[in-house]
């Protein structure tokens, strides 16, 4: 039989190589996001870089920026770390605050309950719970750059956990898939 793709070959073969080790077992790739959440909550410095099993994601869908954070112990069986997603939609040239942007952030291992914490455009009514973060680089399209700063949310929270949380000095770093 003749190989018509002589240089795929040799790409495909050095490439199985190169993932493998010499006991045969598969090597598994370093885990780089494409977006990252930084800031303080309460007092608490965090970092939500997601993990292999749980990867960070910043696409579009239809009008919508969606974003998806986990913490880097992020797991679900069990529960465990803190789950971030942000629907960003109509930002304004500067600022994305609470009428743009749905908020819902879960925390599971932090004691006997779960806690989950709320924004929503609903929330411009009352004034007592709102998102603000100033635009450095954001566009609806893919393969764009995404700086966002001075993220600051007072969510309400909900579920069956009721301790308050403030976020403050807030940053995402990275791109839009």
């Amino acid at each position: 039989m003749i190989n018509r793709f002589p240089a795929f070959t040799a790409v495909a073969a050095a490439l199985v190589f190169a993932f493998c080790n010499n006991a045969g077992k598969l090597e598994v790739l370093p885990y780089v996001p494409v977006v990252v959440f930084s800031g303080t909550i309460n007092s608490d410095q965090i970092s939500w870089p997601g993990n292999i099993d749980y990867p960070n994601r910043c696409y579009l869908s239809n009008d919508t920026m969606m974003m998806y954070f986990y913490s880097q112990d992020y797991q679900e069986h069990p529960w465990q770390g803190d789950q971030l997603r942000l629907e960003i939609f109509h930002p304004d040239s500067v600022f994305i605050i609470t009428h743009s942007v749905i908020f819902h952030l879960s925390r599971y291992g932090t004691g006997s309950t779960n806690l989950t914490y709320d924004v929503s455009p609903s929330d411009t009514e009352s004034g007592s719970f709102g998102i603000s973060m100033k635009i450095g680089s954001f566009a609806m399209q893919n393969g764009a750059a995404v700086s966002l700063t001075n993220i600051g949310v007072t969510p309400q929270s909900s579920g069956m956990g009721t301790l308050p949380a403030v976020i403050t000095n807030g940053t995402i770093t990275g791109k839009v898939e």
